[in-house]
């Protein structure tokens, strides 16, 4: 899926993303793990905004929002 809005200011792109790794999410005072893995990889699915960014021209997008990541 992505969806492209070029009349916003900069124009902006969602995109889903794919991906395949490690992630979990602990307690920084105990290091108590409270979800996911610290071993396991897993598949998930992430939903990114982009913003087009003439800063660099190496790098023209950046990433600007996210929706919020669940590991149940």
């Amino acid at each position: 899926m992505s969806e492209v809005d070029a009349a916003t200011e900069p124009p902006r792109v969602r995109v889903e993303v794919d991906v395949e790794g490690v992630r979990f999410v602990e307690d920084r005072d105990t290091l108590a793990l409270l979800a996911g893995s610290r071993t396991e990889a897993a598949r998930f699915t992430e939903h990114w905004t982009l913003a087009l960014d003439d800063a660099s021209p190496d790098t023209p997008w950046r990433l600007v929002g996210g929706a919020p990541v669940s590991l149940a």
